[in-house]
């Protein structure tokens, strides 16, 4: 059971940082204006970034321990 707890937190915030670094280089590319009409694409490729990236990470045992 707390194998399985750390596994839910550690990807919970795997997901926040990938959220926001997504977020950070979103508004480094556009110069700061966050809801312009880039909003909109930043809200669709979200989810695909974000289940990309977990899989890619389980795929090559990132959540396999600690390294």
């Amino acid at each position: 059971m707390k194998f399985r707890r750390n596994f839910i937190v550690v990807l919970l915030v795997d997901i926040l940082l990938i959220a926001a670094s997504l977020y950070a280089a979103h508004m480094i590319r556009f110069d700061l204006e966050p809801w312009g009409r880039q909003g909109q694409l930043f809200l669709r490729t979200l989810p695909l970034v974000i289940l990309t990236k977990l899989v890619l990470f389980y795929f090559f045992d990132l959540y396999h321990g600690m390294w």
